[in-house]
């Protein structure tokens, strides 16, 4: 038995549209892949679950390919003692990841705009109700990470409803594009004192930029959003901070730093930054925008960026703190600055 593991998988639970994870399924080879469990239950001991938290109980993190808390060295860090493959209690976290619908379609995420069905929804909802079973442990939930949450109906309505009696430690953190977080917001008042953290997707710092990157939105829209959202922080009602993204690529590596000042200016506590991966899209029609390649055309110039992203972060002390370990991975060949 090791002394440390990486906690994720003993911890919180991914609950995908087609399977579910611990973690972002992107940093795992589909072998950790718990297929045909939309519900909590079945995918908390799901049996790839449970064999990914047998591996990494000895020391194996073979299925863990892209992790950048585990290039980072951030990942392995708790006690591995008296943990178990096959968990008795629930997780203290919850991702759902459950509803692709959103009012934006970016090249980064999906080829199409995507709007679920009455059948989907009312498998989501299924879901969200099946998280009952854990309300009076669970201690944080991620909302909505597939999609846009402010589009979800399943989503809007849980949170419409939220009882916070009912579930006393929860946290929640809202995942969204920030379009519609102005004009939804009223909308989930229940739910406004157990939101602690926003993350949204911004992926630009100019309005041309914006408007061709994230496809169907609107640059004061998503103004509007952040606007609320510092708000909001200097209310003192996102305790846990406020974390804008960046999805790196080659119509937007030129506004990296830019969105940093523009993070500072909504008084973010974290400016995120990851370089694109493919996710939706064959390898030959994702070459032309893989910025990781050492033969594409910009590369010269990304990596020059990343050189500017990195000595910014190493010479701030105030301001968003940069979180940038793919970026820098991608174009300097190390994790960490």
């Amino acid at each position: 038995m090791i002394d440390k593991v990486c906690p994720h998988p003993f911890e919180r639970i991914y609950l995908g549209v087609e399977h579910a994870t611990t973690c972002c399924p992107v940093w795992l080879d589909q072998a950790a892949y718990a297929y045909d469990a939309s519900m909590p239950a079945e995918a908390w001991n799901h049996r790839a679950v449970v064999q990914l938290r047998e591996r990494l109980l000895n020391g194996d993190y073979s299925l863990c390919q892209n992790c950048p808390e585990l290039g980072a060295g951030n990942a392995v860090r708790h006690p591995a003692e008296g943990l178990q493959h096959v968990m008795t209690a629930g997780p203290m976290r919850v991702i759902i990841a459950n509803d692709w619908t959103c009012n934006l379609c970016c090249w980064s995420c999906r080829p199409d705009l995507i709007v679920e069905g009455s059948g989907p929804q009312h498998r989501i909802a299924k879901a969200l109700a099946g998280l009952d079973a854990w309300a009076e442990s669970l201690e944080h939930m991620s909302i909505l990470q597939s999609g846009e949450v402010l589009t979800s109906r399943p989503c809007i309505e849980w949170l419409a409803a939220f009882e916070p009696d009912k579930w006393p430690k929860l946290k929640i953190e809202l995942f969204t594009n920030g379009t519609l977080l102005a004009k939804r917001w009223p909308e989930i008042a229940a739910a406004h004192g157990r939101i602690t953290r926003m993350l949204i997707s911004v992926d630009a710092a100019t309005p041309a930029t914006y408007e061709h990157i994230r496809r169907g939105g609107r640059w004061e829209d998503v103004r509007s959003g952040l606007a609320l959202a510092r708000e909001l922080r200097r209310a003192g009602r996102l305790p846990d901070g406020l974390q804008l993204n960046f999805v790196v690529q080659p119509g937007n590596f030129r506004e990296m730093l830019a969105f940093v000042d523009m993070s500072a200016e909504y008084e973010a506590t974290e400016a995120h930054l990851a370089i694109m991966n493919t996710s939706w899209h064959d390898a030959r029609t994702f070459a032309p925008h893989d910025l990781r390649q050492p033969n594409h055309p910009l590369r010269d110039k990304f990596v020059h960026a990343a050189e500017l992203l990195a000595e910014q972060a190493k010479q701030s002390d105030s301001g968003p703190e940069i979180v940038a370990h793919t970026v820098w991975r991608a174009a300097l060949g190390q994790w960490t600055i």
